[in-house]
Protein backbone atom coordinates (compact mmCIF):
# COMPACT_ATOMS: atom_id res chain seq x y z
CA UNK A 1 0.00 0.00 0.00
CA UNK A 2 0.74 3.62 -0.50
CA UNK A 3 2.66 4.91 2.77
CA UNK A 4 1.34 8.50 1.90
CA UNK A 5 -2.67 7.19 1.94
CA UNK A 6 -1.76 4.28 4.76
CA UNK A 7 1.46 5.35 6.82
CA UNK A 8 2.99 2.28 8.39
CA UNK A 9 2.46 2.88 12.47
CA UNK A 10 6.24 0.87 13.48
CA UNK A 11 9.54 1.25 11.78
CA UNK A 12 11.83 -1.23 10.17
CA UNK A 13 15.17 -2.16 11.66
CA UNK A 14 18.61 -4.15 11.18
CA UNK A 15 20.97 -5.13 13.59
CA UNK A 16 22.16 -7.77 16.13
CA UNK A 17 22.45 -8.53 19.82
CA UNK A 18 25.39 -10.25 21.32
CA UNK A 19 25.90 -11.73 25.14
CA UNK A 20 28.75 -12.81 26.81
CA UNK A 21 28.75 -14.93 30.08
CA UNK A 22 31.11 -16.27 32.36
CA UNK A 23 30.12 -18.89 35.55
CA UNK A 24 32.26 -19.47 38.46
CA UNK A 25 31.38 -22.85 39.74
CA UNK A 26 30.12 -22.98 43.60
CA UNK A 27 29.36 -25.80 45.98
CA UNK A 28 25.94 -27.39 45.60
CA UNK A 29 25.50 -26.92 42.29
CA UNK A 30 25.68 -23.44 41.92
CA UNK A 31 27.47 -20.96 40.21
CA UNK A 32 27.72 -17.00 40.15
CA UNK A 33 27.50 -15.96 37.02
CA UNK A 34 28.90 -12.53 35.41
CA UNK A 35 26.88 -10.89 31.96
CA UNK A 36 27.48 -9.02 29.38
CA UNK A 37 24.59 -8.04 26.61
CA UNK A 38 25.24 -5.40 23.95
CA UNK A 39 22.17 -4.39 21.40
CA UNK A 40 23.50 -2.50 17.94
CA UNK A 41 20.44 -1.54 15.42
CA UNK A 42 19.73 0.82 12.78
CA UNK A 43 15.96 1.96 12.80
CA UNK A 44 14.83 3.16 8.91
CA UNK A 45 11.19 4.78 7.97
CA UNK A 46 9.46 2.34 5.78
CA UNK A 47 7.38 5.81 5.19
CA UNK A 48 9.93 7.46 3.41
CA UNK A 49 10.78 6.24 0.22
CA UNK A 50 14.07 8.90 -0.30
CA UNK A 51 15.38 7.55 3.25
CA UNK A 52 15.41 3.60 2.26
CA UNK A 53 18.36 1.91 3.37
CA UNK A 54 19.08 5.24 5.76
CA UNK A 55 18.74 4.73 9.74
CA UNK A 56 16.98 7.39 10.86
CA UNK A 57 18.09 6.81 14.66
CA UNK A 58 20.36 3.71 15.98
CA UNK A 59 19.96 2.07 18.99
CA UNK A 60 22.99 1.07 21.29
CA UNK A 61 22.44 -0.62 24.47
CA UNK A 62 25.02 -2.47 26.87
CA UNK A 63 24.32 -4.13 30.43
CA UNK A 64 26.34 -5.57 32.91
CA UNK A 65 24.65 -7.65 35.35
CA UNK A 66 25.69 -9.87 37.96
CA UNK A 67 23.91 -13.05 39.41
CA UNK A 68 23.41 -16.80 40.79
CA UNK A 69 22.55 -19.58 39.19
CA UNK A 70 22.13 -23.29 39.84
CA UNK A 71 19.86 -25.52 41.77
CA UNK A 72 17.69 -24.60 44.49
CA UNK A 73 16.57 -28.36 45.24
CA UNK A 74 15.70 -31.07 43.80
CA UNK A 75 13.77 -29.94 40.65
CA UNK A 76 14.58 -26.52 41.26
CA UNK A 77 16.81 -24.65 38.58
CA UNK A 78 16.53 -20.88 39.08
CA UNK A 79 18.58 -18.23 37.51
CA UNK A 80 18.88 -14.63 39.06
CA UNK A 81 20.92 -11.12 37.63
CA UNK A 82 20.72 -8.12 38.16
CA UNK A 83 22.63 -5.03 37.23
CA UNK A 84 23.59 -1.73 35.30
CA UNK A 85 22.10 -0.81 31.94
CA UNK A 86 22.73 2.01 29.25
CA UNK A 87 20.24 2.66 26.38
CA UNK A 88 20.54 5.17 23.62
CA UNK A 89 18.60 6.05 20.48
CA UNK A 90 21.56 7.84 18.76
CA UNK A 91 19.64 10.79 17.17
CA UNK A 92 17.37 11.56 19.29
CA UNK A 93 17.78 12.63 23.29
CA UNK A 94 16.14 9.04 24.81
CA UNK A 95 18.55 8.11 27.04
CA UNK A 96 18.28 5.60 30.05
CA UNK A 97 20.91 4.75 32.56
CA UNK A 98 19.47 2.65 35.39
CA UNK A 99 18.56 -0.96 36.82
CA UNK A 100 17.34 -4.18 34.48
CA UNK A 101 17.55 -7.90 35.30
CA UNK A 102 15.81 -10.78 34.78
CA UNK A 103 14.75 -14.01 37.52
CA UNK A 104 13.27 -17.13 37.00
CA UNK A 105 12.98 -20.48 38.76
CA UNK A 106 10.88 -23.44 38.10
CA UNK A 107 9.55 -26.41 40.90
CA UNK A 108 8.71 -29.50 40.43
CA UNK A 109 4.58 -29.98 42.37
CA UNK A 110 4.89 -33.82 42.62
CA UNK A 111 6.56 -36.32 40.23
CA UNK A 112 4.13 -34.52 37.23
CA UNK A 113 3.79 -31.20 37.91
CA UNK A 114 5.58 -28.03 36.73
CA UNK A 115 5.42 -24.61 38.40
CA UNK A 116 7.44 -21.81 36.30
CA UNK A 117 7.98 -17.92 37.54
CA UNK A 118 9.99 -15.56 35.87
CA UNK A 119 10.96 -11.65 35.77
CA UNK A 120 12.78 -9.65 34.36
CA UNK A 121 13.37 -5.23 33.31
CA UNK A 122 14.47 -3.79 30.36
CA UNK A 123 14.17 -0.95 28.33
CA UNK A 124 13.18 -0.93 24.80
CA UNK A 125 12.86 1.06 21.94
CA UNK A 126 9.72 2.72 20.77
CA UNK A 127 8.16 3.63 17.30
CA UNK A 128 7.99 7.58 19.08
CA UNK A 129 11.46 9.02 19.88
CA UNK A 130 12.04 7.62 23.30
CA UNK A 131 12.26 4.30 24.75
CA UNK A 132 9.91 2.28 27.37
CA UNK A 133 11.28 0.52 30.49
CA UNK A 134 9.03 -3.00 30.63
CA UNK A 135 8.67 -4.86 34.45
CA UNK A 136 7.26 -8.55 33.41
CA UNK A 137 5.81 -11.16 35.43
CA UNK A 138 4.64 -14.46 33.75
CA UNK A 139 3.88 -17.67 35.79
CA UNK A 140 2.38 -21.28 34.05
CA UNK A 141 1.62 -24.65 35.54
CA UNK A 142 2.06 -27.27 32.83
CA UNK A 143 1.55 -31.59 33.21
CA UNK A 144 1.98 -34.63 31.23
CA UNK A 145 -0.86 -36.87 30.23
CA UNK A 146 -0.92 -40.06 28.67
CA UNK A 147 2.34 -40.30 27.77
CA UNK A 148 2.50 -38.39 24.75
CA UNK A 149 0.37 -34.89 25.74
CA UNK A 150 1.72 -31.61 27.80
CA UNK A 151 -0.92 -29.58 28.75
CA UNK A 152 -0.13 -25.70 30.28
CA UNK A 153 -1.50 -22.25 30.85
CA UNK A 154 0.77 -19.29 31.65
CA UNK A 155 -0.32 -15.83 32.53
CA UNK A 156 2.13 -12.87 31.47
CA UNK A 157 1.58 -9.26 33.59
CA UNK A 158 3.62 -6.35 32.22
CA UNK A 159 3.79 -2.67 33.35
CA UNK A 160 5.81 -0.39 31.34
CA UNK A 161 6.43 3.19 31.16
CA UNK A 162 7.59 6.17 28.67
CA UNK A 163 10.75 7.99 29.03
CA UNK A 164 9.32 11.23 28.01
CA UNK A 165 6.24 13.01 27.13
CA UNK A 166 4.91 11.85 24.10
CA UNK A 167 3.62 13.92 20.74
CA UNK A 168 1.04 11.99 19.06
CA UNK A 169 -0.52 13.60 15.91
CA UNK A 170 0.81 16.88 16.59
CA UNK A 171 -0.62 17.07 20.37
CA UNK A 172 1.79 16.82 23.72
CA UNK A 173 -0.09 14.61 26.02
CA UNK A 174 -0.72 15.86 29.60
CA UNK A 175 1.38 13.01 31.27
CA UNK A 176 3.83 10.18 30.73
CA UNK A 177 2.35 7.10 29.03
CA UNK A 178 1.86 4.22 31.09
CA UNK A 179 0.58 0.96 30.02
CA UNK A 180 -0.78 -2.44 31.14
CA UNK A 181 -0.64 -5.53 29.35
CA UNK A 182 -2.20 -8.76 30.39
CA UNK A 183 -1.53 -12.14 28.56
CA UNK A 184 -3.82 -14.97 29.16
CA UNK A 185 -3.06 -18.74 27.43
CA UNK A 186 -4.00 -22.07 27.60
CA UNK A 187 -2.11 -24.55 25.15
CA UNK A 188 -1.62 -28.86 24.32
CA UNK A 189 1.52 -30.17 23.16
CA UNK A 190 1.39 -33.43 21.40
CA UNK A 191 4.52 -35.22 21.11
CA UNK A 192 4.99 -37.25 17.87
CA UNK A 193 8.53 -37.65 19.05
CA UNK A 194 10.30 -37.24 22.27
CA UNK A 195 12.06 -33.86 20.25
CA UNK A 196 8.82 -32.94 18.27
CA UNK A 197 5.50 -31.43 19.56
CA UNK A 198 2.70 -29.86 18.09
CA UNK A 199 1.55 -27.00 20.40
CA UNK A 200 -2.69 -25.74 19.84
CA UNK A 201 -3.00 -22.80 21.70
CA UNK A 202 -5.72 -20.39 22.68
CA UNK A 203 -5.19 -17.17 24.20
CA UNK A 204 -6.12 -13.69 25.12
CA UNK A 205 -4.44 -10.47 25.11
CA UNK A 206 -5.56 -6.80 26.52
CA UNK A 207 -3.79 -3.74 26.90
CA UNK A 208 -5.00 -0.64 29.17
CA UNK A 209 -2.92 2.88 28.57
CA UNK A 210 -3.30 5.84 30.34
CA UNK A 211 -2.93 7.47 26.72
CA UNK A 212 -6.11 7.83 25.45
CA UNK A 213 -7.33 5.90 21.87
CA UNK A 214 -3.88 2.99 22.65
CA UNK A 215 -6.29 0.29 24.57
CA UNK A 216 -6.11 -2.86 22.86
CA UNK A 217 -7.82 -6.44 23.13
CA UNK A 218 -7.68 -9.40 21.14
CA UNK A 219 -7.96 -13.34 21.37
CA UNK A 220 -5.89 -15.67 19.22
CA UNK A 221 -5.91 -19.19 18.20
CA UNK A 222 -2.79 -20.76 17.29
CA UNK A 223 -1.22 -23.90 15.88
CA UNK A 224 2.92 -24.09 16.02
CA UNK A 225 5.62 -26.92 15.50
CA UNK A 226 8.28 -27.44 18.47
CA UNK A 227 11.44 -28.91 18.11
CA UNK A 228 14.16 -29.55 20.41
CA UNK A 229 14.87 -30.20 24.12
CA UNK A 230 11.88 -29.20 26.29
Amino acid sequence: EDPDKHPIPFFDYRGFESNFEYRQPLAGRKWIRVYYDLRRFNHYDPNDRTQTGIPFRKEVADTLQLGLGGLAGRNKPFNLRFGYGRFRLEGTDAEFNGIVGAADIAIGIGTRTNLTVAFWRRPLPSNFNTYYIVNSLRMGVERPFLREFMAGVSLVYARSQYGDVLTIGGVVEDEIRKDQRFVLEAYLDWFIHPRVAIRVAAGHQQRLSSSEGNDFEANAVTVGLRLGWF
